[in-house]
């Protein structure tokens, strides 16, 4: 993906970098320990290959209404200064950006950077599929990200219920891709972060606590040695190989609803959730210093998010 002119978590950047101010000073502080980045094993490339491909077979085409400056075959490099650049350890960041759509899926979106550009480095994959609100479905978002300047290697994903009213996670999956997904999550167990005081689960996310889903995954790789890395990499790309499987085939086994109350609540509901995203989460901050007032909209809400389409009858633009 290094070398391929379009576009693919916090990963966009709300699930990309949600630590980017604790590890911009923290790198200020103690530069002498900011290390080149760990290989990452191809984690972040294969994901977003893999979702790629999902988001093909599941039916979904190139969205043809990307801003410009992430449209297909249009390459986006960002110069970094300040902070951010301490955070990539780099003077350059491209960014790709990929979004499709279907029938059934207003938007799916994966979002990689890539530092220094066509290095093969990337520092994360960020992913979110959101259903028309036509489709009784959960919001699948998660991220991916490497160990930057201190940071640990984490890896999120979940199954958003914005809207208890008409969705029922369980009931959307059903039994045999509930299955297929706790097989996943038992797969991962190891690495997933403990709740307080044990550990920091959750602790930059709690404004979604009503909508995260019991089959939730907040994974942290080890650090002791290279070997218990790798095995990370491969347990995470296969946890993730399976939710993605198990999301797709129950989404290409829903129906849609027809009633207009349900699916205007739906759309309601779904914009309230992207605003909550938008105002709370950090790395939306984040991406505001990084992007700049007029490319981060672009990025953020026209693209990745596709905020405003809910699949009926006309964007609301």
């Amino acid at each position: 993906m290094a070398h391929r002119n379009e576009c693919s978590g916090k990963k966009f950047l709300p699930g990309s970098i949600p630590l980017i101010p604790l590890l911009a000073l923290g790198c200020l502080l103690f530069l002498p320990s900011c290390k080149p980045p760990a290989p990452d094993y191809d984690l972040y490339e294969n994901m977003g290959d893999y979702m790629q491909g999902k988001l093909v077979d599941a039916g979904a085409t190139v969205r043809t209404d990307m801003p410009d400056i992430f449209a297909p075959g249009t390459e986006y490099v960002k110069r970094l200064r300040g902070l951010i650049r301490l955070v990539f350890g780099s003077s350059k960041l491209q960014v790709y950006l990929q979004s499709y759509e279907s029938d059934t899926i207003a938007v799916g979106s994966i979002s990689q950077f890539e530092a220094p550009p066509e290095s093969g480095t990337y520092t994360d994959c960020a992913f979110v599929v959101r259903p028309t609100a036509k489709i009784g479905a959960p919001i699948m978002h998660g991220d991916a990200r490497a160990a930057m300047s201190g940071s640990d290697e984490e890896f999120s994903m979940d199954f958003y219920n914005y809207d208890a009213a008409s969705v029922d996670v369980d009931e959307f999956f059903g039994e045999e891709q509930l299955a297929k997904i706790n097989q996943a999550m038992a797969l991962v167990a190891r690495y997933q972060i403990p709740e307080p005081p044990a550990g920091d689960r959750g602790g930059l996310t709690e404004y979604l606590n009503p909508y995260k889903s019991p089959y939730r995954l907040e994974l942290a790789a080890p650090e002791d040695n290279e070997t218990a890395r790798e095995a990370y990499a491969a347990a995470a790309l296969e946890a993730f190989k399976m939710y993605q499987d198990a999301y797709f085939a129950a989404l290409d086994n829903a129906t849609q609803d027809d009633d207009g109350g349900i699916v205007e609540g739906r759309a309601t509901a779904a914009a309230s959730f992207m605003a909550l995203f938008e105002s709370e989460d950090i790395a939306v901050k984040i991406g505001r210093l990084l992007f700049g007032k007029n490319d981060f909209p672009e990025y953020f809400n026209k693209g990745f998010w596709r905020t405003g389409w809910f699949g009926y009858p006309e964007p609301a633009l």
